[in-house]
């Protein structure tokens, strides 16, 4: 694969199956597999950081 081209297109369908496989074969190995909960709204910590992301809501409809 050179630089310019895209990696094929692979449906979601077909990635929500291999996830689901990996689940599956990490659960078996008795791995705990558990949604990532994301608690609260604020990405940004740094004064940098929320003026960034003020920044992307100015471009928001």
């Amino acid at each position: 694969m050179s630089w310019y081209d895209y990696p094929p297109y692979v449906p979601v369908a077909r990635r929500r199956q291999q996830a689901a496989r990996k689940v599956a074969a990490l659960r078996k190995k008795g791995q705990n597999i558990e949604p990532v909960i994301v608690e609260g709204r604020v990405i940004a910590k740094t004064f940098w950081g929320k003026a960034w992301c003020k920044n992307l809501e100015a471009y928001s409809d």
